[in-house]
């Protein structure tokens, strides 16, 4: 169970991973706004931003890999019940970012997966997968629109 989506952008790559780098860009209203993020390691060492925005308040998430230009991966809780921590006991989706050079554009995949891992109702989860699949159409056209 993934979401997979794609937009072009007539932009730099740079530009783009600009963009798709930054922990949380996606959470926002349609259209990218500023938030702080902080990170940190946790005991195993692994990468925990907190993204905290005007519009959704604060996340957990853990920066899973970052590989310039190319790939970005983060593991986020968008359901109500992991109270927005990635880390939290019902567990997170993985969210990849894959761009590649096109001619003059970016094209940019996002895939999401991990929904059927959820230690959640099959129904929270296919609501869940719902929502995120008709929001990542929105997110990629926000990233767009600040790209160009």
């Amino acid at each position: 169970m993934e979401i997979r989506q794609s937009i072009e952008i007539s932009a730099p790559i740079e530009t783009v991973w600009r963009l798709v780098s930054e922990p949380g860009w996606w959470i926002n209203d349609g259209e990218l706004e500023p938030h702080e993020v902080s990170l940190s390691a946790d005991a195993d060492g692994t990468m925990i931003a907190e993204v905290r925005g005007h519009s959704w308040g604060t996340w957990r998430l853990v920066v899973v890999e970052l590989l310039e230009n190319e790939y970005a991966a983060f593991r986020w809780a968008p359901h109500a019940a992991a109270g927005r921590d990635a880390t939290g006991p019902t567990g997170s989706t993985l969210i990849e970012f894959i761009l590649r050079q096109a001619s003059d554009r970016v094209v940019v995949e996002v895939v999401e997966s991990g929904f059927d891992e959820l230690d959640l109702s099959a129904e929270k989860i296919a609501a869940n997968y719902r929502d995120n699949d008709e929001g990542w159409g929105q997110e990629l056209a926000a990233l767009k629109a600040a790209a160009e």
